[in-house]
Protein backbone atom coordinates (compact mmCIF):
# COMPACT_ATOMS: atom_id res chain seq x y z
CA UNK A 1 0.00 0.00 0.00
CA UNK A 2 1.22 3.46 -0.88
CA UNK A 3 -0.26 6.54 0.83
CA UNK A 4 0.27 10.17 -0.17
CA UNK A 5 -1.76 13.16 0.96
CA UNK A 6 -1.68 16.89 0.33
CA UNK A 7 -0.30 16.70 -3.20
CA UNK A 8 -1.48 20.28 -3.90
CA UNK A 9 -1.23 20.51 -7.69
CA UNK A 10 -0.62 24.18 -8.40
CA UNK A 11 1.93 24.43 -5.61
CA UNK A 12 3.97 21.23 -5.65
CA UNK A 13 6.97 20.87 -7.94
CA UNK A 14 6.58 18.72 -11.06
CA UNK A 15 9.76 16.80 -10.22
CA UNK A 16 8.25 15.71 -6.90
CA UNK A 17 5.19 14.31 -8.70
CA UNK A 18 7.46 12.56 -11.22
CA UNK A 19 9.44 10.97 -8.38
CA UNK A 20 6.24 9.69 -6.74
CA UNK A 21 5.09 8.24 -10.08
CA UNK A 22 8.47 6.53 -10.63
CA UNK A 23 8.17 4.91 -7.22
CA UNK A 24 4.57 3.87 -7.88
CA UNK A 25 5.57 2.36 -11.24
CA UNK A 26 8.52 0.43 -9.78
CA UNK A 27 6.48 -0.92 -6.89
CA UNK A 28 3.24 -1.58 -8.80
CA UNK A 29 2.41 -5.26 -8.92
CA UNK A 30 -0.79 -4.75 -10.84
CA UNK A 31 -2.71 -4.84 -7.59
CA UNK A 32 -1.01 -2.15 -5.49
CA UNK A 33 -3.37 0.06 -3.53
CA UNK A 34 -2.64 3.79 -3.57
CA UNK A 35 -4.55 5.82 -0.97
CA UNK A 36 -4.79 9.56 -1.69
CA UNK A 37 -6.64 11.32 1.15
CA UNK A 38 -7.26 14.74 -0.24
CA UNK A 39 -5.87 18.12 -1.10
CA UNK A 40 -5.16 17.27 -4.71
CA UNK A 41 -5.27 21.01 -5.45
CA UNK A 42 -4.04 24.23 -3.94
CA UNK A 43 -6.92 26.48 -5.00
CA UNK A 44 -9.41 24.09 -6.70
CA UNK A 45 -8.81 25.55 -10.18
CA UNK A 46 -9.58 23.85 -13.48
CA UNK A 47 -5.85 23.54 -14.30
CA UNK A 48 -5.08 21.96 -10.93
CA UNK A 49 -7.89 19.43 -11.28
CA UNK A 50 -6.81 18.62 -14.85
CA UNK A 51 -3.27 17.92 -13.61
CA UNK A 52 -4.65 15.76 -10.78
CA UNK A 53 -6.90 13.85 -13.21
CA UNK A 54 -3.93 13.09 -15.49
CA UNK A 55 -1.94 11.97 -12.43
CA UNK A 56 -4.70 9.59 -11.27
CA UNK A 57 -5.06 8.24 -14.80
CA UNK A 58 -1.35 7.44 -14.95
CA UNK A 59 -1.52 5.64 -11.59
CA UNK A 60 -4.42 3.48 -12.81
CA UNK A 61 -2.66 2.76 -16.12
CA UNK A 62 0.31 1.42 -14.13
CA UNK A 63 -2.01 -1.20 -12.62
CA UNK A 64 -2.62 0.50 -9.29
CA UNK A 65 -5.99 0.61 -7.57
CA UNK A 66 -6.70 4.04 -6.12
CA UNK A 67 -8.73 5.30 -3.19
CA UNK A 68 -9.43 9.03 -3.15
CA UNK A 69 -11.23 11.40 -0.83
CA UNK A 70 -11.46 15.19 -1.05
CA UNK A 71 -9.61 17.59 1.18
CA UNK A 72 -10.55 21.11 2.18
CA UNK A 73 -8.48 22.64 -0.66
CA UNK A 74 -10.43 20.53 -3.16
CA UNK A 75 -13.81 21.85 -2.06
CA UNK A 76 -13.19 25.57 -1.85
CA UNK A 77 -10.76 28.33 -1.06
CA UNK A 78 -9.25 29.45 2.24
CA UNK A 79 -9.10 33.22 2.68
CA UNK A 80 -7.34 33.99 5.92
CA UNK A 81 -9.25 32.11 8.59
CA UNK A 82 -12.42 31.66 6.54
CA UNK A 83 -13.23 28.82 4.19
CA UNK A 84 -15.32 29.70 1.12
CA UNK A 85 -17.16 26.61 -0.12
CA UNK A 86 -17.48 26.35 -3.88
CA UNK A 87 -20.01 24.28 -5.81
CA UNK A 88 -17.74 24.59 -8.88
CA UNK A 89 -14.85 23.07 -6.92
CA UNK A 90 -17.06 20.22 -5.72
CA UNK A 91 -18.17 19.60 -9.32
CA UNK A 92 -14.53 19.56 -10.51
CA UNK A 93 -13.57 17.13 -7.74
CA UNK A 94 -16.49 14.82 -8.59
CA UNK A 95 -15.39 14.75 -12.25
CA UNK A 96 -11.80 13.91 -11.24
CA UNK A 97 -12.97 11.20 -8.82
CA UNK A 98 -14.69 9.29 -11.64
CA UNK A 99 -11.35 7.61 -12.39
CA UNK A 100 -11.44 6.02 -8.95
CA UNK A 101 -15.17 5.31 -8.94
CA UNK A 102 -15.05 3.40 -12.24
CA UNK A 103 -12.53 0.82 -11.00
CA UNK A 104 -13.87 -2.75 -11.06
CA UNK A 105 -13.01 -3.16 -7.35
CA UNK A 106 -15.54 -0.46 -6.40
CA UNK A 107 -18.65 -2.35 -5.36
CA UNK A 108 -20.76 0.68 -4.41
CA UNK A 109 -20.55 4.41 -5.02
CA UNK A 110 -22.68 7.49 -4.51
CA UNK A 111 -21.52 10.97 -5.52
CA UNK A 112 -17.82 10.77 -4.50
CA UNK A 113 -18.22 8.17 -1.74
CA UNK A 114 -17.30 4.56 -2.43
CA UNK A 115 -16.68 1.09 -1.07
CA UNK A 116 -13.65 -0.59 -2.63
CA UNK A 117 -12.72 -4.23 -2.08
CA UNK A 118 -8.99 -4.97 -2.09
CA UNK A 119 -8.42 -8.68 -1.62
CA UNK A 120 -9.77 -9.36 1.89
CA UNK A 121 -9.92 -5.68 2.92
CA UNK A 122 -12.70 -3.22 2.29
CA UNK A 123 -12.23 0.55 2.17
CA UNK A 124 -15.15 2.81 2.98
CA UNK A 125 -14.46 6.25 1.57
CA UNK A 126 -16.64 9.16 2.70
CA UNK A 127 -16.27 12.76 1.55
CA UNK A 128 -15.04 15.31 4.01
CA UNK A 129 -17.76 17.46 5.51
CA UNK A 130 -16.08 20.85 5.41
CA UNK A 131 -18.51 23.62 6.08
CA UNK A 132 -17.98 27.09 4.78
CA UNK A 133 -19.54 30.25 3.54
CA UNK A 134 -21.09 29.84 0.07
CA UNK A 135 -19.20 31.76 -2.56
Amino acid sequence: MLIASDIHFGKVRAEDIAEFERYAAIEASGQRLVVLPGDFTQAATDDEFEAATRFLGRLVQMGNRIVVTPGNHDYGVWRGERFWASTDARRRYAAMAQIALKQPEVIESTDVDMILLAETDAFLVLRSTHRGTKK
